[in-house]
């Protein structure tokens, strides 16, 4: 048992609770890592991170967390970039609520600072995608549960229902995804 430290003094910070989904995953990685954050009433400066476990992080300043468990001794605590987003380690989180909507035959291209591109799908409808070598495409359902990840299920050509999906198109930089959405009447 660790007792964790109870501050009076909330801290002003710019954390926010909810799914975070990775930018920076490459095709060939065996593990899509998405984490929520949260926070406990009774103790305000931690935020709380869940993945694969839940540990606590206390809340240092406005971007910034440090361990709080001695039994997790983990090399980077989380952190806010600038522009708002999430770092974990190595990877890059984008908040969902951040997430921009799929828009009909989209060009979507990989670059160095976004391997991972997400978008959510707020209609009911189908989605069709061919899969460019070397590219991969996870769809999660509305609870960020996987669907379907062509890593796992090859396939040259995707097309699934869906409905409050979130889709990452995951590719090396430069690979070209071009979605099209049909909406169901």
């Amino acid at each position: 048992m660790t007792q964790l430290d109870i501050q009076e003094d909330s801290i002003n910070h710019k954390f926010i609770p909810g799914f975070w989904l990775p930018t920076n995953v490459l095709p060939q990685e065996l593990y899509l890592p998405l984490y929520r954050t949260d926070f406990i009433e009774e103790l305000p400066p931690y935020l709380m991170v869940s993945g694969m476990s839940t540990i606590p992080y206390r809340i240092i300043d406005s971007t910034h967390t440090a361990m709080a468990l001695p039994v997790v001794r983990d090399q980077a605590p989380p952190y806010l970039l600038e522009e708002g987003s999430l770092m974990i380690g190595p990877y890059r989180y984008l908040h969902s609520t951040a997430i921009p909507p799929l828009a009909n035959e989209e060009l979507l291209e990989t670059d160095s600072e976004n391997l991972s591109l997400w978008r959510r799908v707020t209609e009911h409808g189908a989605l069709a995608c061919t899969i460019p070598q070397g590219g991969r495409i996870v769809v999660l359902s509305p609870d960020f549960t996987t669907l379907v990840d062509t890593l796992y299920t090859p396939r040259q050509q995707l097309e699934i229902e869906v409905y409050g999906s979130y889709i990452a198109f995951i590719g090396i930089e430069g690979t070209r995804f071009e979605p099209t959405f049909r909406r169901f009447e």
